[in-house]
């Protein structure tokens, strides 16, 4: 689990951002994979998100089933995985709630974009405005390519 220094020095605030590497699913999934959405055994997701939870120091983590919209819900209490809202994000005042935001499931890994990015630097040399081309072209290839070649989670640099 990673954490960041900042969010961790507010009250009464525990966070953590998890990779692959402590989870019970195994094969094609095997990592922490806590999205139901994925095809893995329901039971290995719960399981998975057991060990999120106990992590962030709660019984239970909620997320959504994401839309890829501008839908925020208010978490007032927990509820069961097949009832999760169809929404974003997830805001919270209660205490002792864990929401997350479950991307790898759909995301992979940034390794891809890190084997491509000097292919598309070189190849978008002569441009003068290439920015929004690499950024794209993270963005793009991290979400989707990562999924593609899974070749784990690189270092955060």
């Amino acid at each position: 689990m990673f954490t960041c220094p900042t969010l961790s020095s507010l009250p009464n605030i525990s966070h953590g951002f998890f990779g692959r590497e402590g989870g019970h699913s195994t094969g094609l999934y095997a990592s922490l994979n806590c999205g139901y959405g994925s095809g893995d055994d329901i039971e290995t997701i719960e399981k998975n998100r057991a060990v999120v939870a106990a992590e962030l120091g709660t019984k239970q983590l909620l997320t959504t089933f994401q839309i890829h919209s501008n839908r925020v819900v208010t978490v007032t209490e927990p509820w069961a995985w097949k009832d999760s809202p169809e929404a974003d994000a997830l805001v919270t005042k209660t205490p002792g709630i864990a929401l997350g935001a479950v991307l790898a499931n759909l995301l992979g890994t940034t390794g891809a974009s890190m084997l491509l990015i000097r292919p598309v630097l070189r190849a978008n040399a002569h441009r003068a405005h290439r920015v929004h081309t690499v950024v794209f072209f993270i963005f793009l290839v991290s979400n989707v390519g990562g999924c593609l070649l899974p070749i784990g989670d690189p270092p955060l640099f």
